[in-house]
């Protein structure tokens, strides 16, 4: 288990670190956790976040639909 910056809980890969990043991509159907590495970002997998917007996916629909939000474009290993 983990808290987001914002205080939600999540629950992710073990291997996660203070200073990993949850994300919800563009083609992906739940949020990941991506870890800075450098100039790119390392993949760590899937995670639960509670929060039901999130999980459903809502901040990419709301950027494909009214284009606000913060899209941000990640190198991804």
């Amino acid at each position: 288990m983990f808290p987001t910056h914002s205080g939600i809980l999540g629950l992710g890969p073990k291997i996660m670190k203070a200073g990993d990043i949850v994300v919800v991509l563009f083609s992906g159907k739940f949020p990941f956790i991506l870890q800075p590495n450098g100039s790119e970002w390392l993949f760590m997998g899937e995670t639960y976040i509670r929060n039901d917007d999130i999980m459903s996916g809502q901040p990419v629909t709301e950027i494909r639909t009214t284009r606000l939000g913060q899209a941000e474009t990640f190198r991804i290993r």
